[in-house]
């Protein structure tokens, strides 16, 4: 009885230890210089079990540069033992007493602790900035809204120098488009009488609001070998960049209202029509309207729209090739339109001359590029227009006798004719009440949803893709076609674009809250906007199929 209380006794301090684990802390070193980093070792007793520790109260205070876990088991002499060790390599971030908080471990916490970090001599910290620094750089501080700003950043690093890791990628901003220019280089550079190591990014910012920009600060650690005292030693340092300010301009005034904003360092346009021998009436040739952007991505380049009579020439858009060239030192960009062209008449055909604006950003003035008219022969006949018939003068015949005497055919003709006539107003029917149902959506349908994201649009970018959602939609189109279609519309469609698209890259006049006027949308903007895709509708559904000619003149009495 006494054996087996003492070993239910027993079974309880096991249990009770195992549930109630101990923790201890504690430093590598109490004393460090500012660039040295020290361990500090937390201690899980009488448990196997690994937490997820939270070391966001170090970082205040620390970088905090990586964690190892690593758990033991003994068994010695019928007794159990078993921890789990916590190694938290920290670095300092400022130099003086700092204090260690507590951290959680399970259900314990670790007791609080303090490390003294020593300045370094004013000597040995520009030794140090001579051996590994950054060099960050932009190719201009000032920038147009959407317009391409060169950012370079170049960490080098002397004979000796070992980084522990990679360069970050590109730096993530909010109200910007970030692409990377070619891939991360390295090789060597001469500073001076020194020659270093270095590894060069580029990258190709382009902001969609106007203001303030902030590029963030980036750091890597590395270790350099340094002579102290007579003595080599080789000590951990943490080297990073400072953040770096862009302020981004609106688009300028003087920039005409009408037109979508483009702005580039050189913009370049070429049409060409791909013609084999010669081109008659009837025959299908290629129209090609190449945009070349040097600074910009080729999606900037707007949609061209030529008009010529539609008596002369029948054309067939195709879908734009957009490419981007981002291996060189600056983004170039291109937009393909091709365009399928019929001409309907003989002699010379005009294609009329193209022009493009844009805002050089070299310059800081309007520019514009022009391709040349080109002229066509073109052979052949013209294409006849097919015109509805037109009912000769009806004559009365003045010899009754005459026609008397003709056969009277219209008994057998005439149940054919109205046979005839039945069917195809039956056919006619059907095809006005699929076209209705087909304009007519039901209640609470596609038609309802697309105007409620019409509603709903908070800001003016969101206003017009809803628009163009909506386009699309109601005529089975893409999106692009269908911005084109509602642009294409009216003179006041046209207006409510490119006031929608001015607006929103204009900028505000406080510089800190750039980004303000993508913002701003009136209340009454989305009314205008329903009433106009409503008007646009309406315009469609009073398109109507060309009267068909009649069968039989049924003027003529029986």
């Amino acid at each position: 009885m006494v054996a087996r209380l003492g070993l239910i006794f027993g079974l309880l301090i096991s249990l009770s230890t195992e549930t109630f684990a101990a923790v201890s802390a504690q430093l590598s070193e109490q004393d460090i210089d500012e660039l040295e980093s020290v361990r500090l070792i937390l201690r899980a007793t009488e448990t196997r079990q690994t937490e997820t520790l939270d070391l966001s109260a170090l970082e205040d205070q620390f970088h905090v540069m990586g964690t190892n876990t690593s758990s033991q088991y003994r068994f010695v002499n019928g007794r159990e033992q078993s921890w789990v060790d916590y190694q938290i390599t920290l670095q300092p971030k400022k130099t003086g007493l700092l204090k260690i908080p507590p951290i959680q471990v399970g259900r314990d916490t670790t007791p609080p602790l303090e490390l003294r970090v020593r300045a370094l001599s004013s000597q040995t910290r520009e030794k140090i900035k001579e051996l590994v620094f950054f060099e960050t750089e932009v190719s201009k501080s000032e920038v147009y809204v959407q317009a391409q700003v060169i950012f370079t950043r170049r960490l080098l690093y002397s004979n000796g120098v070992q980084l522990y890791s990679d360069l970050p990628g590109p730096p993530e901003l909010p109200n910007a488009v970030v692409l990377t220019l070619g891939e991360t280089s390295a090789g060597s550079v001469k500073r001076g009488d020194q020659v270093y190591g270095v590894v060069e990014q580029r990258y190709a910012i382009f902001p969609e609001a106007s203001g303030r920009l902030i590029l963030p600060a980036i750091s890597v650690t590395a270790s350099v070998r340094l002579l102290e005292g007579g003595r080599v030693s080789r000590k951990g340092v943490r080297v990073g960049t400072s953040d770096t300010v862009l302020y981004v301009m609106p688009v300028p005034p003087s920039f005409p209202s009408d037109q979508p904003w483009l702005p580039a360092e050189d913009v370049a346009i070429h049409q060409e029509i791909d013609v084999e021998g010669t081109l008659n009436v009837g025959d299908t040739a290629l129209h090609e309207l190449l945009v070349h952007i040097r600074g910009n991505v080729g999606s900037i380049a707007p949609p061209i729209e030529w008009q010529v009579s539609r008596d002369q020439l029948r054309t067939y858009p195709q879908n734009p090739i957009i490419n981007d060239d981002t291996n060189s030192n600056r983004v170039s960009g291109s937009r393909l339109q091709t365009t399928s062209v019929v001409p309907l008449t003989p002699g010379n055909l005009v294609i009329p001359q193209q022009t493009v604006y844009w805002w050089n950003t070299d310059t800081n003035k309007l520019a514009t590029s022009t391709a040349p008219a080109l002229t066509l022969p073109i052979g052949g006949t013209a294409v006849e227009q097919l015109q509805p018939p037109t009912a000769e003068p009806k004559t009365t015949p003045d010899n009754t006798e005459t026609s008397a005497e003709l056969p009277n055919w219209r008994p057998a003709v005439r149940p054919a004719a109205w046979t005839a006539a039945a069917l195809l107003s039956l056919y006619l029917l059907y095809r006005l009440v699929q076209s209705l149902f087909r304009r007519i959506p039901a209640r609470g349908g596609k038609n309802q949803t697309s105007l409620a994201g019409i509603k709903s649009a908070g800001t003016l970018p969101q206003l017009q893709t809803a628009i163009t959602n909506y386009v699309a939609r109601q005529n089975h189109t893409n999106r692009q076609n269908a911005l084109a279609m509602f642009i294409r519309s009216s003179s006041d469609h046209r207006a409510f674009i490119d006031s929608l698209r001015s607006r929103a890259y204009s900028g505000t006049d406080e510089g800190d809250k750039g980004g303000e006027g993508n913002e701003g949308l009136e209340p009454t903007d989305s009314e205008r906007a329903i009433k106009l895709v409503k008007a646009m509708d309406e315009d469609q559904a009073r398109v109507k199929p060309a009267a068909l000619p009649p069968l039989y003149d049924w003027s003529t009495n029986s």
